[in-house]
Formats: structure tokens, sequence, C-alpha cells
């Protein structure tokens, strides 16, 4: 009985529980009581029964949509690798993912460009209590920075790379040291081969993008992957937990824990 009432009394139901309500109410005659002749009657009847189909079509052409949309993707994977696969031309500036997030982690093998252009912006954030992870090559470890430099497209000497590397660390110490709740930096002791620019990791609404540095190409030639945590779960996660790994595995972080 209590799965009858309860099947009846279901949301997709009220609508023809209402006409059916109605129904019984008009043949009593109550709605002639107060002045509602039986033409009336009929046309609110006809206007609930109309409203209930034009809702159930809708759910219809919703979920045919959805349908049509997984089966194109299945047909042709690149459906989807179009709107996830980009150049860096095509992403959004980093100030903007700086602006519409909670908390950003950013993690890659030199952060100095990025630090020396938005440096006093992610302080600014940092000040009001917005959260930042950054993870980068740990300037002392020069053979890691050696293999770096034999794979990159414009070859630099260790000291010009390992200098390099040392002044966008010096920023995030300064960061870290001000900022201790808000910011937190680690440093790798081994080769990245994609660096993370990853926007609320812990909210339906996360973000991330992917940039592969690849072997011996321009910063205009790698490709990024952009990838939404409520569109590309699984990929979404499986990157996340990359990410959770090397900051478990980095040897140093700050501030201290």
């Amino acid at each position: 009985m209590r799965k009858l009432l309860r099947a009846i009394f279901k949301r997709d139901h009220i609508l023809v529980l209402l006409l059916v309500i109605g129904a019984i109410v008009g043949a009593t005659g109550i709605p002639q009581r107060f002045g509602f002749g039986s033409e009336q009657v009929i046309l609110a009847l006809l206007a609930v029964l109309a409203l209930d189909a034009l809702i159930e079509r809708i759910g219809y052409l919703d979920r045919i949509e959805n349908e049509i949309s997984e089966l194109k993707n299945r047909i042709d994977p690149q459906a989807r690798a179009k709107d996830i696969i980009h150049t860096r031309d095509d992403m959004q500036p980093f100030d903007v993912w700086l602006n519409e997030t909670e908390e950003l982690w950013v993690f890659g093998r030199d952060l100095k460009e990025l630090l020396s252009r938005y440096g006093k912006r992610i302080a600014e954030a940092a000040s009001q209590g917005k959260k930042f992870r950054f993870l980068i090559v740990d300037p002392s470890a020069t053979e890691v920075i050696t293999t770096i430099s034999a794979s990159s497209y414009l070859s630099s000497s260790l000291e010009r790379r390992q200098a390099s590397i040392l002044q966008g660390f010096e920023i995030l110490q300064e960061m870290a040291r001000t900022y201790p709740e808000a910011v937190q930096v680690a440093l790798a002791n081994w080769v990245p081969t994609n660096s993370y620019v990853i926007a609320d990791p812990s909210k339906q609404r996360g973000k991330m993008s992917l940039e592969g540095f690849g072997y011996k190409i321009t910063s205009g030639q790698r490709r990024h992957m952009l990838l939404t945590k409520s569109s590309d779960k699984d990929i979404f996660e499986f990157y996340m937990g990359q990410c959770e790994a090397m900051w478990e595995d980095a040897h140093k972080r700050l501030p201290m824990e």
C-alpha cells in the first residue's frame, strides 16, 4: 500500500493526480456552487492535461538530445577531442582562471614567467583568502634540470635555467612566508612531463588545463587539454590522482609541515 501511495504521489504524477481530483470534484457539482460553469471546469481540466503533455514532451526531447550527444561521441571520438584539445593561443588567459576560482593549483617546471607577470595579483588574491598550491622543479636538482635542458626546443646552460627556476622559487618562497594559510609550495626532484592549472579541484565546477611539454618543440606547438570535472570525470580524476601523487612525493614543501 505504501509503495502504491508513493508511486501515486511522485512528482512526475502530480499533474495527472490534479486532473483526476479536478474531475472528481467537478462531478460532485462543488465548482458550480461557487459560480463556475461546467465549461469552465472542462477547460481547466483540459489545460492541466495539456500542461502535463507539454512537460512530458519536453522531457522526451531532452532525453533524446542527450542520447544523440552520447551516441555522437561514441561514433566519433574526435567530436569530444575537438572540445578538449587546444593550442596555447586558444586557452583562456591565466588571469581569467585567477578571477573565477576559490582554489588554484599550478604545477610546472619553471614558473618564473608566470610569477613575474601575475605574482602581485596572486599575492593580492592570497591576502583575500584564495588558496594556492604550486609545484616546480627543485632549483638544486642539477641532474633533473640538465635533462630538461636537453629536451627543450631552445637549449640553455644549466646555470641559466637553474637561475630562472630559482627566481621563481624565491617569489613563491616569499608568498608562502607572507601568506602561510593560503600559499603552499612543493619542489620536485624529477622531470615533470606536463604542466597543470587546476581550478577548484574539490568542487563539481572544477576544471583543469593540462599542457604536454613534448620533445624539442616550441611553447606554441604544445597541446593543451581542457578538462572539466562535470563532462570529463574519469580523465579529470585520473590526472587529479597524478597531481596528488606528485604533491605527496615532493621532497620539500613550504610552509614546512
